[in-house]
């Protein structure tokens, strides 16, 4: 089976989720799987992704897991697929 663009991003997710969790960041794992599971939509899941992302970014929880480099990699890559890439 062929791997898209947003199979890819949600395995991203996923596994930023695991590392969120392994370092103590259970909130902000709980709120990204939240966000992968409650929409109904490709586009509403991406829209709640890109928020949580967005607020992790900006949160001392970003250094302290050292996820900088992978929410800066999937913001781009929500917001790329939210303008219609890799549909």
């Amino acid at each position: 089976m062929t791997q898209t663009p947003l199979s890819t991003f949600y395995e991203g997710i996923e596994a930023l989720s695991d590392r969120l969790f392994s370092a103590g960041a259970l909130d902000w794992a709980e709120a990204l799987t939240a966000a992968k599971r409650g929409g109904s939509t490709s586009g509403e899941i991406l829209s709640s992704i890109g928020i949580v992302l967005r607020n992790l970014a900006e949160s001392p929880e970003l250094r302290r897991c050292q996820v900088e480099e992978e929410v800066a990699r999937l913001q781009v890559e929500c917001e790329s697929l939210c303008n219609g890439g890799g549909h």
